[in-house]
């Protein structure tokens, strides 16, 4: 996402969706081995240099996966691609932003999510130990 959709920010952040944001990626800062802040702003900038980097991305995934790329929308777009008419061209600017921010979380290692096993309780009307009737959690007899 570019940095200058602020209306979907303010959105994400009245709802409390923040957390399903990226973060600005490192090769925004100039110094892709830098370590990112956890305060880093959100969404990539429009520099020329972040567009050709873009630019770069996609040219290196059409290279590697030219044979898997059947979507006619999408070939006619990067077939007509060019930097003064970029703004006509969605489907390239979506895959810049998906290439750069796969390219950002691709040093990241996968953890074990430990499972959390949940018995199952029995939820509805019930006659408590003094005779009233609750709504809640089914109390379990012995």
């Amino acid at each position: 996402m570019e940095a200058s959709k602020v209306g979907i920010l303010g959105w994400a952040k009245r709802e409390k969706w923040m957390q399903y944001f990226m973060r600005r990626p490192r090769v925004c800062s100039g110094d892709p081995s830098k370590k990112r802040s956890s305060t880093s702003p959100y969404g990539t900038t429009t520099s020329v240099a972040m567009i050709e980097h873009g630019i770069q991305l996609v040219a290196d995934y059409i290279e590697d996966y030219w044979e898997e790329m059947w979507f006619i929308d999408m070939l006619n777009q990067l077939l007509k691609y060019s930097d003064e008419n970029k703004g006509k061209f969605d489907i390239v600017a979506a895959m810049q932003m998906a290439e750069i921010a796969d390219e950002e979380v691709s040093e990241l290692v996968p953890v074990a999510v430990t499972e959390v096993k949940k018995e199952f309780q029995d939820i509805g009307y019930y006659k408590d130990e003094n005779g009233y009737i609750k709504f809640g959690v089914i109390p379990k007899t012995r």
